[in-house]
């Protein structure tokens, strides 16, 4: 996996870019944990997102993988490129990432002809509607939480989706706690840095889904060790 593959932010209280640029370039220490960011999501068969923070700033990066849901059949089209995007920046000093689901359709048959049902779920229309709904004046939590209205509001009714046999479960998926899909929302409030995660799971056993209390992924917990958090989910 190369750089372009592996889109990667980096911020610090002041300042917040796409890696690599001549901000970044000057930094040794940001230089070096982007790397490592980008080695260490290269070496997941899943997508995945990791985020390091120091005190020199947060890095968070996604690797390039995508996965897309769609019941019975693959929806015939290309996906687009802000379909295929897996990180992004919010006014200009949040960053957000994504695993799992970038998107999922329903289809049926008509005859012999696939035609799209509806798609009730897509990362680029969360990041759209995240844009035009926040502003410089949110906290990072403030985001978060604005985040997961909007995934309350796109998967409301997803339960009747998954009863009337829509979605079947992968093969390899747990029955409890299947994650369709999760954010990592990353920033600053001041000086202080903000990780921040809440995503959408459902149960296979009950045919139900639940958008996840906003969690505090840093700061928080032992400081003085490396904390792993590992979130992923594969075709």
């Amino acid at each position: 996996m190369n750089r372009a593959q592996s889109r990667v932010i980096v911020i610090c209280s002041s300042h917040i870019a796409w890696w690599p640029n001549e901000h970044w370039l000057s930094s040794r220490v940001m230089n070096r944990i982007a790397w490592l960011c980008v080695f260490l999501a290269s070496q997941c068969c899943a997508t995945m997102v990791v985020t390091i923070v120091t005190v020199h700033g947060i890095v968070i990066c996604a690797d390039s993988m995508n996965s897309n849901e769609s019941s019975k059949e693959l929806i015939p089209r290309q996906p687009s490129t802000t379909e295929m995007q897996k990180t992004f920046i919010i006014q200009d000093r949040v960053a957000l990432a994504h695993d799992g689901a970038m998107i999922l359709e329903f289809v049926m048959f008509d005859g012999k002809k696939l035609v799209q049902v509806g798609t009730p779920y897509s990362v680029a229309r969360i990041v759209r509607d995240l844009r035009r709904d926040t502003s410089l004046m949110d906290t990072i939590v403030g985001v978060a939480t604005k985040l997961r209205q909007k995934l309350v509001s796109q998967f409301n009714g997803f339960d009747a989706i998954l009863k009337e046999g829509y979605m079947k479960r992968p093969e390899g998926h747990p029955i409890e706690d299947d994650t369709v899909t999760h954010f990592t929302i990353a920033g600053y409030d001041g000086p202080t840095a903000h990780v921040y995660e809440v995503g959408v799971g459902l149960s296979w056993r009950t045919l139900t889904h639940y958008v996840t209390p906003v969690r505090t992924l840093y700061p928080g917990g032992n400081r003085k060790n490396i904390g792993l958090f590992v979130q992923g989910y594969g075709n």
